[in-house]
């Protein structure tokens, strides 16, 4: 039996007081949701239709972007990045990236789970804002906050990490709810439910989120003050499991091993069920463990599937937040295979596309290289 610890007990931490019995709370009832995603026309690849080069990148990204990758190809745009690489700043990619992200925004509608965690985009070069982060696959690069469809891994929206807003200040608080507060700017309409780890996770973002009809499940730190002293001492029994409620809020104690106890907040039902497998875990972790690696299976698919010919070109002379294009190259490349890998035939298809790519654009990178005698004063 849950919460033998505290039958009727109630408990002050900071400005929430916590009971052992769920309040009668209204919550909106979750269905089964799909996401929308723009029909593919697979007739458009077909190569009597392709006319240069550069109408392949057209398929995935539209013409405003394609020209702004376009402008570092050639030489003067490369003397430029070799002199001044040092210098580089986010503001040099910002416009790039905003239209990437809108374009996200424009072709895609997520379903109810998403997931918030933080992406790596690929890079050991010199840079201001290059990390280390050692449970990524690529250990160095830039780091990419994430907003992903926790079951298609789908990105939907994105922010480079540039580092601390104020140098003077040791320590930058409440930066994990600054970042989910923005991110979800755009999805709150639609009510989701937001899946995040104890970075994020807290309970007056739990609350903000809530006014906004946006739900919240994720791990969260037994130190932080709203969680009650005596809620997180003592160890409890191997694979037992307690719970505590306050208002719409569910906090839900885990036992798993004998030495590590887990804490999840959530706000979107009250449901105390444990599941009837050998672990016996609430349901409310089975539902935290669906969706809570949609940004790591994206990292990994980075790593194991196919990068566009174009992207390969600016890793070879990409210098700081230049980095990005081809991250958000292969971000757009993916959309489009993930869409055809359902069926064998698509698959190949895109496979000899992504050849074509490869092959056609570096070609035509270099002639245009070479062919050109004026420096590009747009840069």
């Amino acid at each position: 039996m849950p919460n033998e610890r505290f039958v009727n007990k109630s408990f002050q931490s900071g400005d929430y007081v916590w009971t052992d019995n769920a309040p009668k709370q209204k919550f909106p009832e979750f269905g089964r949701h799909s996401s929308t995603f723009q029909p593919t026309d697979l007739s458009k690849f077909d190569k009597d239709n392709i006319t240069s080069p550069l109408a392949y990148w057209e398929l995935f990204s539209d013409k405003k972007i394609i020209d702004r990758i376009v402008m570092f190809t050639n030489k003067y745009g490369r003397l430029i990045l070799k002199n001044k690489w040092r210098d580089t700043s986010p503001t040099e990619i910002r416009g790039l990236f905003s239209d990437f992200i809108q374009n996200c925004h424009m072709v895609y509608i997520p379903r109810k789970n998403v997931t918030i965690d933080e992406s790596m985009a690929d890079f050991r070069g010199h840079c201001k804002f290059r990390m280390y982060l050692l449970a990524k696959p690529c250990k160095y690069g830039l780091k990419i906050w994430c907003v992903n469809d926790a079951r298609n891994f789908y990105v939907f929206d994105a922010a480079i990490y540039c580092g601390k807003t104020d140098e003077n200040d040791a320590v930058e608080k409440k930066l994990g709810e600054k970042i989910v507060m923005e991110l979800t700017k755009s999805l709150r309409k639609a009510g989701p439910i937001v899946t995040c780890d104890n970075f994020f996770t807290s309970a007056p973002l739990a609350d903000k989120l809530y006014k906004e009809s946006t739900y919240i499940v994720g791990t969260i730190c037994s130190r932080r003050k709203e969680i009650p002293y005596e809620f997180c001492i003592g160890k409890l029994p191997g694979k037992k499991s307690e719970f505590l409620f306050s208002n719409y809020r569910t906090l839900v104690r885990y036992q798993g091993k004998p030495d590590k106890a887990v804490c999840l907040l959530l706000t979107c039902h009250h449901d105390s069920q444990i599941s009837e497998g050998g672990d016996r875990k609430p349901i409310i972790i089975l539902d935290y463990n669906k969706s809570e690696g949609g940004v790591d299976a994206f990292d990994m698919m980075q790593n194991l599937e196919i990068v566009v010919g174009l992207c390969l070109f600016f890793l070879a002379f990409g210098r700081g937040c230049i980095e990005c294009i081809p991250h958000l190259s292969n971000l757009q490349f993916r959309k489009y295979w993930r869409k055809c890998s359902r069926n064998e035939s698509k698959s190949r298809k895109c496979r000899r596309l992504a050849a074509q790519i490869f092959m056609q654009a570096i070609q035509f990178i270099d002639a245009s290289a070479t062919n050109c005698s004026k420096p590009d004063q747009s840069l």
